[in-house]
Formats: structure tokens, sequence, C-alpha cells
């Protein structure tokens, strides 16, 4: 057995057991951001077969400096988005079902259109032109180290970027590419009175720019963005922990909110 295949059993066990650990065991951890991606790719295949889930985007993390400076990466890191944990807002979830329970605000974009290594290297004006909607969403951000600091992107990379799940609100119907999505106050409230603030400028300066980031780096391992996908953009202010009992509300302006609680 490779150590590829052994990382990623490694990792899907402690997803089912929820059990918090410090790192994988030094003979199965990946050497770079490759074999790192390469245990994500047999992670999320070993995930599918269980539960019958298919990949219906992704989401994108590190696209702040300061997180990269903490993971110690250069650059965001993506994983997938798996068609069983994609919920609608409002939503009332277990508190039991996850190891950690933490929220993020993030803008997030529907594919109109595939992004084929063919018509890229892409820019922020030329990835706009395939995607078809915009929504407000909130990632909730799961993971079972002891402290992700000091594992590094290399563990959020191998452990599918610590997606736990997705929560959609609804499609904006109107004409998104008007929006200040990068100056656009985006307000994280808890249902105990704590109030975070942030805006699309925090994820690579504009939510697009982090689309035209991936479509590029899915290009460059042999993968794309296609036609339907949902891509979630990165945490829009600081990030959020909840408790059994409590819940959170992310207001996105014009695009209206998102909302999550846990029992």
């Amino acid at each position: 057995m490779d150590r590829i295949k052994q990382a990623a059993e490694f990792l899907a066990a402690k997803r089912e057991s929820k059990e918090i650990f410090e790192d994988l065991p030094s003979h199965i951890k990946a050497g770079d951001l490759d074999q790192a991606y390469a245990v994500q790719d047999a992670l999320v295949k070993m995930l599918m077969q269980k539960d019958g889930s298919r990949v219906a985007g992704y989401k994108v993390a590190c696209t702040n400096c300061l997180a990269q400076e903490q993971l110690q990466v250069d650059g965001p890191v993506f994983g997938r988005l798996l068609s069983n944990v994609i919920f609608d807002s409002p939503v009332h979830l277990k508190a039991a079902d996850y190891s950690r329970r933490i929220i993020e605000p993030e803008y997030a974009f529907i594919m109109a259109q595939d992004a084929p290594a063919g018509d890229g290297p892409y820019t922020t004006e030329s990835i706009t032109d395939k995607i078809g909607s915009i929504l407000p969403s909130l990632e909730l951000v799961d993971h079972r180290f002891r402290d992700w600091s000091l594992v590094g992107g290399l563990g959020l990379a191998q452990d599918n970027a610590y997606n736990g799940g997705w929560v959609r609100g609804r499609v904006y119907e109107g004409d998104w590419r008007s929006l200040d999505i990068k100056d656009q106050t985006v307000t994280l409230s808890h249902s105990a009175g704590e109030v975070l603030t942030g805006s699309g400028a925090a994820v690579l300066g504009n939510p697009l720019e982090v689309m035209a980031w991936l479509a590029n780096k899915l290009n460059s391992r042999g993968l794309m963005l296609k036609k339907g996908h949902y891509i979630t953009t990165g945490v829009t202010t600081n990030i959020m922990t909840l408790e059994a009992g409590e819940s959170a509300k992310a207001d996105f302006g014009p695009l209206g909110s998102v909302e999550v609680s846990y029992s």
C-alpha cells in the first residue's frame, strides 16, 4: 500500500471517528504540495465511494496573507465541495456531527460554462465571462488536527482544505456584475452578540481574483471548473466558532443573508 493511499485512509478514519490528533504519521506525510493534493484526490474518492456523493464544486482557502503566513504557504489552497454536505439556508445542524464548528462567510459563484485550459490562462475579466450567478454562503470548516497552524498548508491540502460543509443562500437575481463585491461590507453576527465585519477585499483583493486563480490552478493539475460548479472563495471576515445551542448569520448587503445553527 503506497503512502498516498495510507494517508487518505488515515484521514478518512479520523473524519469518521472525529478523533483529535497532532499530525499524520511521518511515514505518510506529504513532502510537498503536489503530494498533498494527491492525498486529497484519494481522500475525496474514498469519501464519495462511501456516501455516494459527488464533486459539486470547489472551495478556496488561504486567500489572505495572514492565513498564508500562519500555514506557511505562498498562495491559496483548494478543496472540493461534496454534494452531501451542501445545505440551504437557514439550516439547523447537530453539533456532535462536527469536531470543530468554524464559520466563514464567503462570496460564492455558480459556473455558467466550463473553464478548460485551452481558454486560459484566466484573468478576472475572462473568468467573469464564464460565471453565471453569485450567492452568499457560509463555509463550515471542520478539522481534527489539535493545532492546525502547526500542521501547515500541507495538512490543509491533504484533508480537503478542512471543508466540513457549505451553506448556500439564495442566488442573486439581479445583475451581479454591477455590484461592488470588493468593498461591500459583510457582517457576521453571533447569537450571543459578537459581530465581525469584513469585505470581499479580504480574499486576494477581490473574489474574482480567487476565481481566476482557481481556474488556472485546476488547469495546471489536469482539472477544470465545470458548468454548474459552485465555488466558494474564502473568508471575508475573521472566523467564528459556534457551540451547541448557538447560531450565526452572515449579511452580504444586497445579496441577502445566510444562517446556521447547531443543536
